[in-house]
C-alpha cells in the first residue's frame, strides 16, 4: 500500500507548532520562510526523520510522534531527537498511556473516534478498499489495520464501538502470535481487556451511543 509521505517543511511546521503550543497553550502561524530560516543540519535531521516514516510504514503515526515528544519535554525539543531510540521510547509510552487512561472525557473520546473514522475512509477510498477487505491487507505479515492500532492512527476506542462477535470475526484471520508481538495478549485476550472494557466505559456516553448507531448502519457492527 503507497504510503504519503510528508516534506521535510511539513514536518518541521508541525513540529514548529506543537512544541510552541506545549510552551504557550496555543499554536503559531505557519512558518512562511522555512528555506532561510531552517539550518542545512536541521533539515538533514528532518530529512532522516522522513526516512525514519518511510522505513516504518504504518506503524509510526509521525504527527503522534511529535505530538508525544512536545506534550513531554514542554519546550523546543532538538531536531536530532526525531527518530532515535528515545525518541521512539517515548512515543511508545504516550500510546501505552493513552491506551490506558480510564479518565478520558467524553468529547476526547469522541474526536478520537471521529478521528480514526475520518482516516480509515480516507485510507479505503484511496487504496480502493472496502472495510471488510481492510482487513486482509498485509496478512502475511502484520496486517495493517493493527500496523493504524499500534500506531495510534486508529484508536482502540474506535474498535470499542463494535460488539464482540464482530470484531472476532473481522481480526478472524490474524494469529494469535501477531496480536502477542505488538500487544502482548492473544487475539481474544486483547478484545476482551483493551476494546470491551472500552466498550463498557463509553455506553455511558449519549454523543458516542449516537455514533454506535452509525456505526450499525455503516459498518453492520
Amino acid at each position: 500500500m503507497f504510503i504519503k509521505l510528508p516534506t521535510i517543511e511539513e514536518i518541521y511546521n508541525y513540529y514548529h507548532a506543537e512544541t510552541f503550543h506545549a510552551m504557550r497553550g496555543f499554536y503559531p502561524k505557519h512558518v512562511k520562510n522555512f528555506d532561510t530560516l531552517v539550518s542545512k543540519s536541521d533539515k538533514e535531521l528532518l530529512r532522516r526523520f522522513q526516512n525514519f516514516i518511510k522505513k516504518n510504514g504504518y506503524m509510526v503515526d509521525w504527527k503522534i510522534y511529535i505530538k508525544a515528544l512536545s506534550l513531554y519535554f514542554k519546550r523546543r525539543f532538538e531536531l536530532k531527537i526525531l527518530g532515535s531510540l528515545a525518541g521512539a521510547k517515548i512515543y511508545r509510552q504516550y500510546i501505552s498511556f493513552n491506551n490506558l487512561n480510564e479518565n478520558k472525557s467524553e468529547k476526547d473520546i469522541y474526536d478520537e473516534i471521529i478521528n480514526s473514522l475520518r482516516f480509515l475512509n480516507e485510507y479505503i477510498k484511496s487504496n480502493d478498499l472496502t472495510f471488510d477487505l481492510y482487513f486482509n491487507v498485509d496478512l502475511d505479515t502484520i496486517p495493517v489495520y493493527l500496523k493504524h492500532m499500534y500506531s495510534g492512527t486508529i484508536s482502540q476506542y474506535f474498535y470499542a464501538c463494535f460488539d464482540f462477535n464482530k470484531l472476532v470475526k473481522l481480526f478472524f484471520n490474524t494469529p494469535d502470535d501477531v496480536f502477542y508481538e505488538l500487544f502482548n495478549l492473544s487475539k481474544n485476550e486483547f478484545i476482551e481487556i483493551n476494546i470491551m472494557k472500552k466498550r463498557e466505559m463509553i455506553l455511558k456516553y449519549n454523543s458516542i451511543k449516537e455514533i454506535m448507531d452509525k456505526f450499525q448502519v455503516k459498518f453492520g457492527v
